[in-house]
């Protein structure tokens, strides 16, 4: 060479140490980058080369920093490598590294190519690091877009959501667990489990967001699909929303013989002769009890005949008040009422009733008297002058007297006896 001028800069990603060289010293060190005349496998000046910087890499040999590839990053110098991008976020620029964003979710090495979080799910929270992170659409909602931070809206008015569904009305074409309300059940928006009818309702078809009250005349108990199978019971009554067969008896001192009733206006009154002691019966209890009488609307038995009528009355007043009872009906003296008696009868003629609940007259009138009818006692009035009076007499008899006439005619004379009465 004849000028120093024909001397050659060391190439880049070289260094040449020393002088009278006639070739490369060698490579650049990794971690470094060499531009062009660097004496040092590793420069530090900045010119002729330096460290490798943030969000790059230097292999050896390097003529310069290596930007970091989209999901790679390094957060130091001097770096012979860019690190993966951790799952659950991703990196762009090589120096820094963030979480992934809400709705969706980011494997290892991610960079722009965000995953959505799919239909069904969704995604409140950032930092997601793979699919099976992402929120099942909540209970009573549905999500149907993907790479979404909330549930879209709620299930719609009869249908279910229970989890993960896509779509507000699913029937068999969504994902999650969900479906259409079937016979029996309803579902109103939002619901996330078909509700059964309660009592007193029913729903006889799919699909609906509320059930129908119950017929008049029926009962209807809970997930009930029809109202036709539960025809109201004979002895009771079933307005419209009827929950239970026993719900609505007849009242006491009424019955009821037919099923299907709608009212309480149904229930027919107990018949005159007859009593009904409880609520729900189908039939009348019995015949009115011998000393009683029933009018009809009867509601319970006798009261013992050696007991206190008025005690019992004060004592029960609040219970009779809706029906009559036995103890208002006793038969009183003067009369007297056999079995199944709606009123009662006035003692016989000859015949007197001492006493209150008799079934049959106490006996004959006492001889000498008269008993004409509700007489109380055996001598009730005595057999006038000019007449006698035997035992059970109800009229007074007269007295007869005795003649002898004698009668004649052309053939012969006969005696007859004649009995002429004649009342005095």
């Amino acid at each position: 060479m004849s000028s120093k001028n024909e001397c050659l800069s060391c190439t880049g990603g070289k260094y040449c140490k020393g002088q009278g060289l006639s070739d490369v010293s060698g490579n650049c060190s990794a971690g470094f980058y060499c531009i062009s005349g660097a004496s040092s496998a590793s420069p530090m000046d900045g010119i002729t080369g330096g460290r490798c910087p943030q969000g790059h890499y230097c292999p050896a040999a390097s003529n310069q920093p290596l930007a970091c590839k989209n999901g790679t990053y390094m957060l130091y110098k001097q770096a012979t490598a860019c690190d993966i991008c951790p799952s659950g976020h991703y990196c762009i620029h090589g120096d820094t590294i963030q979480k992934c964003p809400k709705g969706y979710y980011c494997p290892a090495q991610t960079s722009l190519n965000w995953k959505k979080c799919p239909k069904g799910t969704y995604s409140s929270i950032v930092g997601l690091q793979a699919v099976s992170e992402c929120t099942p659409c909540d209970a009573g909602y549905f999500c149907s877009e993907a790479g979404v931070d909330r549930v879209t809206g709620p299930c719609a008015p009869g249908y279910y959501c229970e989890s993960g569904v896509d779509t507000p009305a699913p029937e068999s074409n969504n994902t999650g667990k969900g479906g259409p309300c079937l016979a029996g059940t309803f579902c109103p928006s939002g619901s996330s489990r078909p509700i059964g009818c309660p009592a007193g309702s029913y729903s006889n078809r799919s699909h609906q967001s509320e059930c129908d009250l119950c017929r008049p005349g029926f009962y209807c108990t809970p997930y009930s699909t029809s109202f036709l199978l539960t025809p109201c019971w004979s002895g009771y009554y079933c307005p419209s929303g009827t929950m239970d067969p026993n719900q609505y008896p007849c009242p006491v001192g009424t019955y009821n013989n037919r099923t299907m009733a709608q009212s309480v206006l149904d229930c027919l009154s107990c018949p005159a002769g007859q009593y009904c002691d409880s609520k729900g019966l189908n039939a009348p209890s019995g015949p009115c009890t011998p000393g009683f009488y029933c009018p009809g609307t009867v509601c319970s038995n006798q009261l013992h005949l050696g007991a206190n009528i008025s005690d019992y009355l004060e004592t029960h007043a609040n219970s009779l008040d809706h029906c009559q009872n036995f103890t208002r009906n006793v038969c009183p003296p003067g009369f007297y009422c056999p079995e199944g008696s709606s009123q009662p009868a006035p003692c016989d003629l000859g015949q007197y009733c001492e006493q209150s609940g008799l079934s049959s007259p106490t006996g004959p009138c006492a001889a000498g008297f008269l008993c004409e009818g509700k007489a109380t006692v055996i001598n009730p009035k005595p057999c006038p002058a000019g007449h006698y009076c035997p035992e059970g007499t109800s009229t007074i008899i007269h007295s007869y007297q005795w003649f002898l006439v004698t009668v004649f005619d052309d053939d012969y004379e006969r005696r007859l006896l004649f009995k002429l009465a004649f009342k005095l």
